[in-house]
């Protein structure tokens, strides 16, 4: 149940968030490491990651 949940909540994000979010959880990247594969600064990427976390414990709160 607890995985169907967040799957869900992965799911309410956008692309971008999505593989921030799998990059740095997932595949255990940095920061800087993600912001190379994405063409972004490092404080942006903390920055969608802060986002999507805060959206999928939203997602998750409402469950």
């Amino acid at each position: 149940m607890l995985r169907r949940s967040l799957e869900q909540a992965l799911g309410g994000l956008d692309e971008r968030e999505q593989r921030v979010v799998q990059m740095y959880y997932e595949f255990e990247l940095s920061y800087k490491e993600i912001a190379a594969v994405l063409d972004l600064t490092d404080a942006r990427v903390c920055q969608i990651n802060k986002g999507a976390l805060g959206k999928m414990k939203a997602t998750l709160q409402s469950a």
